[in-house]
């Protein structure tokens, strides 16, 4: 018997893990999907066949649904072993986001091997759900789990050890980055932080983060900038209070990202 443990839920977001419960022999069948899903295999092997191809998951591959899929799952046991966390959303949840529903559509692949990237996203959706508040960051995920699963990554996976150690470090640095984005902070003081050289460190983070760490800098300093005006803030105050040693760099920056001049974007 499939066995769904809730582990969050929210009005566009649910995340549960997926198991065989009990020591009974389980009848495969043919599924429907009515959700975008991805699915981390945990553990265990099954495979799967649907109309976009077919192909056996192990631990570390990713099992991918939309609305309207239609597949099945075969185990070779008759008491399965698998076990699947699986990260849900509601169709409008996907689709009334431009950037997410192209991200989601732009890619016809349903099994992915295991690569580092997903793998890392799946490390980090286990660990917010390990943590007291969890909505926020998770449905923060959503681009970038579908980005992720749009893009065909061709470097071997780590080990899972190795994986996990490369991710705190990484988690490590983004939580430094966010802590302290009004400081004048070097590529070569992060990967010192975190007990990495600095060649080393920006091809990691950059791989797994999905950006090199310059570039996820300006981001949270970007978007500081951008809370700071909503609440009043002269652009001048907002460039400097945020990191920014430019103000003409701010500004080109700033209307780059949001596609509007600072000064203009509290009216928007």
């Amino acid at each position: 018997m499939i066995r769904e443990i809730p582990l969050l839920a929210t009005p566009d977001l649910s995340i549960y893990r997926v198991d065989h419960y009990g020591h009974e022999h389980h009848d495969d069948e043919q599924e429907s999907a009515t959700v975008y899903s991805i699915n981390f295999v945990e553990h265990g092997s099954f495979s799967v066949r649907s109309r976009y191809g077919s192909g056996e998951l192990r631990a570390g591959d990713v099992l991918v649904t939309q609305p309207g899929d239609t597949y099945s799952c075969r185990h070779a046991a008759r008491i399965p072993d698998d076990v699947c966390l699986s990260v849900s959303w509601r169709t409008h949840a996907i689709e009334a986001d431009d950037q997410c529903a192209s991200a989601a559509r732009s890619s016809s692949r349903r099994i992915i091997s295991r690569n580092n990237r997903l793998g890392y996203l799946g490390w980090r959706v286990a660990r917010y759900l390990a943590a007291a508040d969890t909505s926020f960051a998770a449905e923060g995920l959503a681009l970038e789990l579908w980005a992720a699963v749009a893009n065909d990554s061709r470097r071997a996976p780590y080990r899972e050890r190795q994986l996990f150690w490369y991710a705190d470090r990484v988690e490590a640095a983004r939580a430094l980055m966010q802590r302290r984005f009004a400081e004048h902070i070097t590529v070569g003081a992060l990967a010192r932080a975190v007990g990495m050289s600095p060649f080393h460190f920006c091809r990691i983070f950059a791989e797994l983060a999905g950006t090199p760490p310059h570039s996820y800098l300006l981001e949270v300093r970007l978007r500081a900038a951008a809370s700071m005006l909503r609440d009043g803030s002269p652009v001048t105050e907002a460039c400097f209070a945020c990191g920014f040693q430019s103000l003409s760099h701010f500004i080109r920056m700033f209307q780059r990202r949001f596609g509007v001049s600072p000064s203009r974007y509290p009216a928007i």
